[in-house]
């Protein structure tokens, strides 16, 4: 039994060696310097990329400017076709813009003049007509795109330096810049620094007077224009009705383009003014009532959106253009109680016939200005 254990052990080896020989394992040692390490086997450094520039290219700074806009009660009045109660009745927060709402956010800034005040504050200034509106009233601003609201005119102070401080307050909270009389606001659009400054030079309700003090505004043009910002002077400044301006207040608005200004806005006279294009700079001399709740009558319907633009590339400025959008203060053909066209606070944009007549009462209000323009662009959306 023993024998047969060892033969058996014997063949297994000769068959196991012969295999071996047949292609099988190969025992036969590997020259150890044949081994590649395995810490050789690092990738290879990825190539080196050059920093590249993005390119630059055009872009368009838009702002739009609107005229006079009051939300609230004429002297305390609170009657059924004053703001408060059409706003009430009507369950929508941008009621005054409803209509004007696509131009507003198509625009970078929209600049509004806010003729009035914003507070629960009753304490009144001694004075014909005061305007006061709920603090709240703000949010139809942020609600309508608007961006700035000028409170350098001769109604901010309607409740004393308290109403006006609650005013300033009540649009800050809301998102939107105050600019208050001989005040500067910067911000950058587009990587151009636009600059407004804001001035009012009616010093006593009704008396029509252009101040004196036009002067402070030079040194605020000439120590903040650059070579490559945008300066926008905001004025609210002659008389009141009054259909072309005299040649003092143009002379002032030549001035101001001479020291730097690049855009003047005006407003006050509650009607539109013509347009000059003095050494191709534009002076807007009055841009009209816009949703102003001050008067229930719309006498002189015709108002406007005055929009700018600005070509710019790589923080430079490379050109500009103008347009207008005709409108009527008021979007009803009602009359009111004294028999004419009747103001529901609501602008809206013109067609047709009434379009062109906007354009023509501009032009015809130019003309008597040296610079006067002798045409208009209409600004159309496209959606």
């Amino acid at each position: 039994m023993k024998r047969k254990s060892f033969i058996f052990i014997i063949i297994v080896l000769i068959f196991v060696l012969s295999s071996c020989g047949q292609g099988g394992v190969n025992l036969t040692p590997v020259p150890t310097d044949a081994l590649l390490p395995t810490h050789t086997l690092t990738p290879s450094p990825s190539p080196t990329l050059e920093p590249t520039e993005k390119p630059e290219v055009e872009q368009t700074i838009r702002i739009s400017f609107v005229g006079d806009c009051m939300f609230g009660m004429q002297n305390e009045y609170d009657l059924p076709d004053l703001f408060p109660q059409v706003y009430e009745r009507s369950n929508s927060v941008t009621y005054p813009f409803d209509y004007v709402l696509d131009y507003f956010k198509s625009d970078d800034i929209t600049v509004i003049n806010y003729e009035g005040t914003l507070t629960n504050h009753t304490k009144q200034a001694d004075k014909p007509w005061r305007f006061r509106g709920k603090p709240e009233y703000a949010n139809i601003l942020k609600e309508s795109s608007v961006e700035i609201a000028l409170l350098a005119n001769n109604h901010s102070y309607d409740y004393l330096e308290e109403g006006y401080i609650e005013t300033r307050n009540s649009f800050k909270s809301h998102g939107v810049e105050p600019i208050g009389h001989n005040e500067v606001y910067k911000v950058i659009v587009k990587g151009v620094e636009i600059v407004f400054i804001a001035a009012n030079f009616i010093l006593v309700e009704d008396t029509n007077v252009m101040a004196e003090r036009y002067e402070d505004v030079l040194p605020l043009i000439r120590d903040n224009k650059k070579e490559d910002n945008i300066v926008i002077v905001n004025l609210h400044w002659g008389k009141e009705l009054e259909k072309v301006p005299p040649k003092a207040q143009r002379d002032v608005a030549h001035l101001y383009i001479d020291e730097g200004a690049d855009l003047i806005v005006g407003h006050h006279p509650h009607l539109l003014q013509g347009i000059e294009n003095y050494k191709g700079k534009h002076i807007v001399y009055s841009l009209g009532n816009f949703a102003f709740g001050g008067s229930r009558s719309a006498t002189n319907p015709e108002t406007m959106i005055y929009v700018h633009e600005w070509t710019v590339k790589g923080g430079k400025v490379l050109g500009d253009d103008s347009f207008v959008v005709p409108c009527y203060i008021t979007s009803t053909n009602d009359l009111n109680f004294k028999g004419v066209l009747a103001n529901n606070f609501r602008p809206t944009p013109l067609e047709d016939t009434k379009k062109q007549e906007c354009i023509n009462v501009i032009l015809e209000r130019s003309k008597p200005l040296e610079h006067g323009v002798e045409a208009i662009s209409i600004l159309e959306l496209s959606f």
